[in-house]
């Protein structure tokens, strides 16, 4: 038998639970840990220290929902609890983490480092040959493009496509 995901019993609860809420200016803390409570799942909440950035147990939330899946209403409340940064959440070995996107993604970022010559293969294009009695044409198109201009064009895709908010 297959052994299961570590992260699917927690991601299956923010899913498949149903909750309700009704809470009028309450402090975040407060709602977190009625959330964590109510899943029966491991969290972990980067909250504000006088030595780091995150988010604000005092921040008062307001939300009134019912029958909603859990994840629906956590990022209802992660909507509320910051001003400037965005809140955010990401499953880490069965553990819900929650805190300042910037943050989370620094500290699961991985860095992978590619030799860029790799990269660079290009697929030659060879158009068929005219047939006829006169001097057959084809051969190879050549994109006129150098190496350097490809390489501003993958640093570019790299940019726009992989965390582009960082």
């Amino acid at each position: 038998m297959q052994e299961e995901h570590p992260n699917a019993r927690v991601l299956g609860q923010l899913v498949y639970t149903d909750l309700s809420i009704d809470v009028e200016k309450i402090p975040a803390k407060i709602v977190i840990e009625q959330f964590e409570k109510d899943l029966d799942i491991d969290m972990n909440v980067y909250w504000a220290t006088d030595t780091k950035k995150g988010l604000q147990e005092d921040a008062l939330i307001t939300l009134s929902l019912q029958n909603k899946p859990a994840l629906v209403i956590l990022e209802r409340v992660l909507a509320q609890m910051t001003d400037s940064q965005s809140a955010t959440w990401q499953l880490r070995h069965g553990v819900l983490d929650i805190g300042l996107k910037l943050p989370l993604a620094t500290r699961t970022a991985q860095l992978e480092s590619y030799y860029i010559r790799d990269v660079l293969f290009k697929v030659r294009n060879f158009t068929a040959p005219e047939l006829g009695t006169f001097d057959g044409d084809g051969g190879v198109e050549d994109d006129a493009s150098s190496e350097e201009e490809e390489i501003e064009k993958i640093i570019e895709r790299i940019r726009a496509f992989v965390e582009p908010d960082l």
